[in-house]
């Protein structure tokens, strides 16, 4: 999941772009996010590259990538969302729940 996710953002992102990974705790959950300066995702088709086989015509992917992520994402009670990001590209959020402290 993490390893699509930074793929992305480097596949779209010009020579001389950003990209920024944020992770942060909650008392609730797990929160990261990674923003890009890339061309980013239209808001009306935010919600559809999450859905198996769709893919943007400007990206050279399968369409399954996303969608594999999400299904695994909530496997484990989480969430994904797709927004615009501050650096002008894309911005892809995953939050997981906290099952407990570590041993």
């Amino acid at each position: 999941m993490a390893p699509n996710l930074l793929d992305n953002a480097l596949r779209h992102t010009p020579a001389g772009g950003h990209i920024t990974i944020m992770l942060r705790s909650q008392a609730a959950q797990l929160v990261w996010c990674v923003d890009d300066s890339g061309p980013g995702i239209p808001d009306r088709h935010q919600a559809d590259v999450l859905q198996p086989f769709y893919r943007d015509p400007r990206s050279p992917g399968s369409g399954l990538g996303l969608a594999v992520a999400l299904s695994i994402v909530q496997a484990h009670g989480g969430t994904i969302q797709i927004q615009r990001s501050r650096l002008g590209g894309a911005r892809v959020c995953v939050a997981l729940p906290r099952t407990g402290e570590p041993g």
